[in-house]
């Protein structure tokens, strides 16, 4: 029988790979300079920006040296593209995976080499219709609904279940 890890990398699309990498500020300015960790990423799916919006909602895992650190999902207008986008900032989540990157894999945040690979892969969660019967109107009207935060949830249950350390996810902090 398949773990979820597994099964992921089975019949996953492959997006591509994140590293950290050094990130220095107001290089060449008067302004006081700044230098962290900041995640990187690199498109390895064939799949241009427009058709990775396209995908649509989804529920990815990430994966460092073959071991699952993290399922998470993208969805929204903007998709996966919007979910890289928010990697490359500097909130909570993204401090989380720079520290373990160090801590637990030996990343070594002074180095000019970016670390290894956190790959990525992905399921799609298409969306579904629902009819709802408005009170107000007195209509039947048919409402789409996302799926991918329940899959989401789901999947990571049993990912626990199955012995999986998501390490990367706030929940473990």
């Amino acid at each position: 029988m398949y773990t979820s890890s597994d099964q992921f990398k089975k019949v996953g699309i492959y997006l591509g790979y994140f590293t950290i990498k050094k990130w220095t500020t107001n290089i060449g300015r008067e302004a006081q300079s700044e230098t962290y960790s900041r995640i990187s990423y690199t498109n390895e799916s064939k799949l241009s920006r427009q058709e990775l919006i396209g995908l649509g909602d989804m529920v990815y895992a990430m994966y460092v040296n073959g071991a699952m650190v993290k399922i998470g999902k993208a969805g929204s207008s903007n998709g996966w593209i919007g979910r890289v986008g928010a990697y490359a900032g500097r909130d909570r989540t993204n401090s989380k995976i720079c520290s373990v990157m160090e801590q637990d894999f030996g990343y070594d945040p002074t180095g000019d080499l970016p670390s290894g690979k956190i790959e990525v892969y992905a399921i799609l969660v298409p969306r579904v219709d629902t009819q709802f019967y408005c009170p107000i109107t007195e209509e039947v009207i048919t409402i789409t609904s996302p799926r991918n935060h329940q899959v989401e949830t789901y999947l990571t249950a049993v990912a626990e279940s199955e012995g999986e350390d998501l390490i990367f996810c706030n929940q473990k902090v």
